[in-house]
């Protein structure tokens, strides 16, 4: 059967359109993947507290999120005139989410109360279910003549992080050869190669990253904690005068550590309910309960009844943290519950 020449060049040039249609279908649903947010994101949650004259809305934005993908933490305060409100030193992690920025918009009218509000921006990039734990805001009612100090405390809430390779092919994985397949030789427009090329770039960064999350080692919880210790330290908070900083993540590493140790669930627990927790069992000894009590009760005033204590206090808490994980640590024969992912 004979085909005339311009029937072959209509034939070609609807073949090259089609190739060029479906690279692009192909790339933008790549691209939609990546943007579009997990199930379950967009669904945000709020949650309300009372604490004395103090009103705060937890509110988050979404509770699942892809890796590097934007979370917004919304703290908002209302309390009467003359009650001022005190949010904590700005952290760069709120459990294993990452702060990336935060926003304050302070004392602002609304009618005759005040509104206090703080933003934070978070991310994460290890996938999983992951918690946002409790923040803790002071307040000071001086409508009296003795002004009263008190504090308002946020909930916890758990956080869905999945990753850009869920229900993905695996790219590391290789599949078998298939028969030759013969193509029509035609040139593709210039913009096919570009978005052959955006296609190929995307697949090895896919496979970097991968590569990236597999590659990683485990640390027990002691060795976590005291590593951790040893960068506080490094940070020079208290010399630089950021003593409720130095103290908010000092005790941020005990109650990770007590919760990945023990299985205790101790930063989403107030200091008075985590304590009745532990001695009421018999996870830890009278001697280290009594020394984990000094030590938080310590932390909690200087962290929300503006205390500053001296440097050498910071130091001894330092101290303490580290003799509290050195003596509750597992010994050699035991085996550590709750290994920690760590970067190699």
């Amino acid at each position: 059967m004979k085909i005339s020449h311009n029937k072959m060049k209509r034939r070609g040039t609807f073949t090259c359109s089609a190739f060029a249609a479906a690279a692009i279908l192909l790339l933008a649903g790549q691209l939609q993947a990546q943007s579009t947010p997990a199930d379950g994101a967009g669904k945000g949650v709020a949650f309300t507290t009372h604490s004395g004259p103090a009103e705060m809305t937890t509110t988050v934005d979404r509770s699942a999120a892809q890796i590097a993908e934007r979370i917004r933490l919304t703290l908002s305060v209302v309390v009467p005139e003359s009650v001022t409100v005190s949010f904590p030193e700005q952290p760069t992690s709120l459990g294993q989410l990452d702060v990336v920025d935060v926003t304050d918009k302070l004392d602002i009218p609304l009618g005759d109360q005040r509104s206090w509000t703080r933003v934070y921006e978070l991310e994460s990039l290890l996938s999983g279910d992951q918690q946002i734990p409790e923040i803790a805001v002071a307040f000071t009612d001086k409508r009296g003549e003795t002004p009263q100090h008190g504090v308002i405390t946020s909930q916890s809430i758990p956080i869905s992080i999945t990753s850009v390779l869920e229900g993905q092919a695996d790219p590391t994985q290789f599949r078998d050869l298939k028969g030759v397949v013969d193509l029509p030789i035609t040139a593709p427009p210039t913009y096919t190669a570009w978005w052959i090329a955006g296609g190929t770039g995307l697949a090895i960064a896919t496979l970097l990253l991968v590569v990236a999350l597999r590659n990683r080692r485990q640390l027990t919880a002691e060795q976590w904690a005291l590593a951790e210790m040893d960068r506080l330290v490094d940070e020079q908070h208290v010399e630089q005068g950021q003593v409720q900083l130095f103290y908010s993540r000092l005790t941020d590493i005990v109650r990770i550590y007590i919760e990945r140790r023990f299985e205790i669930a101790a930063p989403r627990l107030t200091t008075d309910e985590f304590l009745a927790h532990i001695r009421d069992g018999e996870t830890l000894s009278r001697e280290h309960c009594e020394l984990l009590k000094d030590f938080l009760t310590q932390a909690d005033i200087v962290k929300f009844a503006s205390y500053c204590p001296a440097t050498s206090d910071g130091n001894e808490a330092m101290e303490t943290a580290r003799r509290f994980v050195a003596e509750t640590a597992p010994t050699r024969k035991q085996s550590d519950p709750n290994p920690v992912a760590q970067e190699a």
